[in-house]
C-alpha cells in the first residue's frame, strides 16, 4: 500500500451577497463618495448587476479616521428601498456589525444624501486599503452577507483608510457666532477697500442643508463677491457661480445663478 499526501491550500474569499434579483430596479444605480486628497468614487448609471452583485473593487476612494462624510446614492425603484455600507477594517473577509459606517432609506430614484462615519483608529478602524461593500435591500435591513427573500443589489468598491486630521482652512478674519439662524443679512456702504466678514453657523439639524447666498451691487463702491464655505476644506463661490476653489467632502453644488 502507497499512502500519498498534498498540501491543500484554502484562500479566504468575501461572501457572495444573495438577494432574490434587482431586475425590478431594486438598484444602486448611482453611488457618489468625494474623499481626501482629491479622491472620489463617482459611479453613475450602473443599473442591475449580473446576479444582483458587481465588483467594482477598481475604484477606490481615500478616507480620513475619525471623520464623516456625505455622499449620494440613488436607486431606480421609488419606495422603501434601505441602503447600508461596510468596510472590513479587518480584512477578515466578514463585514461585521461593528464595521457597518452607514444607512439609509430612499424613497425616490433621484440622489440621495448619506453620512458615512469613519471610526477613529484603534477602536475598530485600521489604516490601510480595505474593502467597502454597499447593499440595497427592498423593505429590509440589509446584510452583506446573509442572505434574504427580497430584491436589491451590493457593489463592492476600495477605500483607503488615513490616520490624519484632514486640514481645515483658517479664515482670515474673526468669525462671530450667528447661533443656527435661518437668515443672515450683512451689508455695507461706502467700502473703498477690501474687508472681511466672517461667521460661524450651526446647523439646526442633522443631515444636509442647502445654503443660498445673494450677492448685491453697491455702485460706485466695492462690494461683497467673494464667500468661502469652510467644511473640513473650503468651496470658493465667486460672483454668484462656483468658478474656483474646490468641492470639499461634505458640500455638493446644486445650481447657480452666476
Amino acid at each position: 500500500m502507497y499512502l500519498t499526501s498534498s498540501v491543500v491550500t484554502v484562500m479566504n474569499a468575501y461572501c457572495a451577497p444573495r438577494v432574490v434579483s434587482c431586475s425590478s430596479q431594486d438598484t444602486i444605480n448611482d453611488f457618489i463618495l468625494m474623499g481626501e486628497v482629491s479622491t472620489q468614487i463617482y459611479d453613475l448609471a450602473t443599473g442591475c448587476s449580473t446576479n444582483s452583485y458587481d465588483n467594482r473593487t477598481n475604484e477606490s476612494v481615500s478616507l480620513a479616521a475619525n471623520t464623516s462624510y456625505a455622499g449620494q446614492v440613488s436607486t431606480q425603484y421609488s419606495s422603501n428601498e434601505q441602503f447600508a455600507i461596510w468596510i472590513d477594517f479587518n480584512d477578515d473577509c466578514i463585514f461585521e456589525a461593528s464595521e457597518q459606517v452607514a444607512s439609509r432609506s430612499l424613497n425616490a430614484t433621484y440622489l440621495t444624501p448619506f453620512i458615512i462615519a469613519i471610526p477613529p483608529i484603534g477602536s475598530v478602524a485600521k489604516t490601510g486599503i480595505h474593502r467597502m461593500r454597499a447593499t440595497l435591500a427592498y423593505g429590509l435591513t440589509p446584510d452583506a452577507c446573509d442572505a434574504f427573500n427580497t430584491y436589491g443589489e451590493s457593489h463592492d468598491y476600495t477605500a483607503n483608510i488615513l490616520n490624519y486630521t484632514p486640514s481645515i482652512p483658517t479664515p482670515p478674519c474673526a468669525a462671530v457666532s450667528v447661533g443656527s439662524a435661518s437668515s443672515l443679512y450683512a451689508a455695507s456702504s461706502g467700502t473703498t477697500s477690501y474687508t472681511c466678514k466672517t461667521y460661524s453657523w450651526t446647523s439646526p439639524r442633522t443631515g444636509t442643508a442647502t445654503l443660498a447666498f445673494q450677492l448685491r451691487n453697491d455702485p460706485n463702491y466695492w462690494y461683497v463677491d467673494d464667500v468661502s464655505v469652510y467644511n473640513k476644506g473650503v468651496q470658493m463661490l465667486v460672483n454668484g457661480g462656483f468658478e474656483s476653489g474646490s468641492f470639499s467632502p461634505g458640500w455638493t453644488l446644486t445650481g447657480n445663478c452666476g
